[in-house]
């Protein structure tokens, strides 16, 4: 009789389980491991990556002139005080404290479209007791708003030109002194036309942009270049031939903005103040008979925030200085963003222009910017009080 074999039953439950639950948390383990290694690098290369990546993105967009600008540096104060042109005149105003024969005031490009606007602008002003007007013939952006005759001029003629000789002849008809305000340096127009006048960017040939492109970056023109200083001399030469008395010059400066350590200037023969300096002064020999003023922010002759010009702009000897106040914008504790009103106290506006006589300035004006009504008039009789020749109001 054959014997029958046993078939012995093998239960993988029972023996293995222990086993593959822990092959199973050693797989999850690794997997994690895995997932943090990558994370640690992608995060290691992710800015490289991207700037480079961004780099050769703009080149192809824009045919190789100008390469993105990484936001490494905060933004000066004084990049939200720009002068700008005020609203179009409508009506006469009531005459105040604040006119008389040292007051300037903004006139709008659109309210002297004519010769006979101009006349009509000119007369209200005169009613008014301002004795100065204002126009914008040469923008922060660059734009001209006359017909320049300059050859490198040309393309940065706006659509909306006037024609400024005639405004300035009917506006000194009537009494009224006509004041060219002209941008230096903050131009975002010349720098694409003419690459030889622009700020590079870390040795390149790229134009340096005061911000990242998609974030509304915009070129200077580089005080160092001999090219930019010439083209301003030829403007002032003409604007001056135009029968505009008086120039008011704003951005005789460096630049302002982010990623100011890749700025190339070129080879400076000096430091920044002494350049700065000198272009203020050929600038007022370029305007011949006219007077030449230039404004800068109160904090940077003060020696509070001077960056941008070297030094304070009060040791750069320059014979008609106005004096920019805007307000002080800071975050509370709330978190909450507060406009304070700047220091016009009668002894530091004395001292702003002591500080500027004692550095060769012959006549000191005052400008408070961004401020209207009741604020804008005593600060204004304060700065007569304190000797300021003039006061320009929006």
């Amino acid at each position: 009789m054959k014997k029958k074999r046993m078939k012995v039953k093998r239960y993988k439950r029972s023996f293995s389980g222990s086993a593959d639950r822990q092959n199973t948390l050693r797989k999850v383990l690794m997997w994690i491991v895995a997932a943090l290694v990558l994370f640690a690098l992608g995060w290691l290369l992710a800015k490289p990556g991207l700037d480079l990546a961004s780099k050769l993105w703009y080149q192809h967009k824009n045919g190789g002139t100008t390469p993105p600008s990484s936001s490494t540096s905060a933004p000066s104060e004084a990049q939200s005080g720009a002068v700008t042109a005020p609203s179009e005149i409508t009506e006469p105003e009531t005459p105040s404290a604040t006119t008389g024969k040292g007051t300037w005031k903004f006139v709008a490009l659109s309210s002297v479209a004519t010769p006979e606007q101009a006349a009509q602008v000119a007369k209200q002003l005169a009613e008014n007791g301002v004795s100065g007007a204002v126009l914008t013939l040469k923008d922060e952006t660059g734009n001209l708003y006359y017909n320049s005759a300059v050859d490198a001029a040309k393309s940065a003629i706006s659509p909306s030109a006037i024609d400024a000789a005639a405004v300035a002849k009917a506006f000194t008809e009537q009494g009224i002194t006509p004041i060219a305000a002209v941008w230096a340096f903050r131009d975002a127009t010349m720098p694409y036309l003419d690459r030889a006048t622009a700020v590079k960017y870390q040795g390149t040939d790229y134009n340096w942009l005061d911000n990242a492109k998609e974030l509304g970056g915009k070129p200077w023109m580089n005080p160092n270049s001999a090219a930019a200083q010439t083209y301003l001399n030829e403007l002032v030469k003409e604007i001056s031939a135009m029968g505009y008395q008086k120039i008011l010059v704003s951005g005789l400066q460096f630049p302002e903005g982010y990623s100011l350590q890749a700025c190339d200037f070129g080879t400076l023969s000096g430091s920044k103040e002494q350049l700065l300096a000198k272009v203020g002064t050929d600038l007022q020999t370029a305007a011949g008979e006219a007077e030449v003023w230039f404004e800068f922010p109160q904090a940077a002759v003060s020696g509070e925030s001077f960056a941008s010009y070297g030094a304070s702009p009060a040791g750069f000897g320059l014979a008609n200085v106005l004096v920019r106040s805007t307000n002080v914008t800071t975050v509370n504790e709330a978190g909450e963003t507060v406009n304070t009103l700047p220091d016009t106290a009668k002894e530091t506006l004395e001292g702003v222009k002591a500080a500027l006589e004692k550095g060769g300035t012959k006549q000191v004006g005052f400008y408070l910017a961004g401020i209207s009504g009741n604020e804008l008039s005593a600060a204004n009789e304060t700065a007569k009080a304190a000797g300021y020749e003039v006061q320009l109001i929006p």
